[in-house]
């Protein structure tokens, strides 16, 4: 295994395109997952294909179009969002769409809402893998995917190789608890974000060199229980104070770290 570093580009919402592939690649990562709020709407073909035209001249990877389909979404307006997702994620150049699993805690979800959920997801699936796309399911709080059983076995009831997992720390868990759900999830897991929060979540940020004791042991155990043969992503998400500088210093401890383990 060998690891890559990213950037997923809620990080810097609040700056255009062009200066988030600057920034990216100053910082010395390598791809950029693409969000679907600020930066690339849903539909907005032509600003797609500008970012894919500046990645590639960047030398930069998409790593996926990062959507905000949840499943959930009304009948009525259901086909003709999936369809522009998977148009947007085309235009993009992207390999994968990131989803969500519905907006509800594993805990409080219905024997038939997880039915449903996993029909949409199995429907979304086929179509994206029609057209070359992979789905990357969040593994967030509040969704079904909020513990590796929970999601482990949500993705065995899709039952589609095309369908995998993100991968972030819950901060409220100790580091035993971190390594145990991660360890779970590697065989479906497509890449990591990766940040240092403390308990209050995205409100408390701090450096990610401070996260070190978190990070290290958590990178050293995907270097020893995954893919062997896989490039596995690790892409910053939010820095402490939305800063430039602070991202800056995130990636250089980010890309220190991964060179020393890409090197034993």
């Amino acid at each position: 295994m060998r690891f890559r570093q990213a950037l997923v580009s809620v990080t810097l919402n609040h700056l255009p395109t062009h200066e988030v592939i600057s920034l990216a690649l100053e910082a010395g990562l390598e791809g950029i997952e693409w969000s679907g709020r600020n930066h690339l709407p849903v539909g907005d073909l032509k600003s797609a294909a500008f970012i894919q035209q500046q990645m590639k001249k960047a030398g930069l990877a998409v790593l996926a179009y990062g959507s905000y389909l949840r499943f959930n979404e009304p009948a009525f307006e259901q086909n003709q969002l999936w369809q522009r997702t998977i148009e947007t994620a085309l235009a993009l150049g992207a390999p994968a769409i990131r989803v969500w699993a519905g907006q509800q805690g594993s805990a409080s979800v219905s024997f038939e809402e997880r039915v449903a959920l996993v029909n949409r997801a199995q429907a979304f699936a086929d179509l994206a893998q029609h057209q070359g796309l992979a789905v990357y399911f969040e593994f967030h709080r509040k969704t079904l995917t909020d513990t590796p059983e929970s999601a482990l076995n949500f993705l065995h009831e899709i039952d589609r190789s095309s369908v995998k997992s993100l991968w972030q720390p819950h901060v409220n868990l100790p580091l035993e608890e971190q390594l145990r759900s991660l360890e779970l999830m590697l065989p479906q897991l497509a890449y990591l974000h990766c940040f240092f929060w403390g308990l209050k979540g995205s409100k408390e940020r701090y450096p990610l060199q401070e996260g070190g004791a978190l990070w290290q042991p958590l990178l050293e155990a995907a270097l020893l229980y995954g893919h062997k043969d896989l490039d596995l992503w690790v892409a910053i998400e939010f820095v402490k104070d939305d800063k430039i500088e602070q991202l800056r210093e995130d990636a250089a401890y980010l890309q220190q770290l991964l060179h020393t383990l890409n090197s034993n």
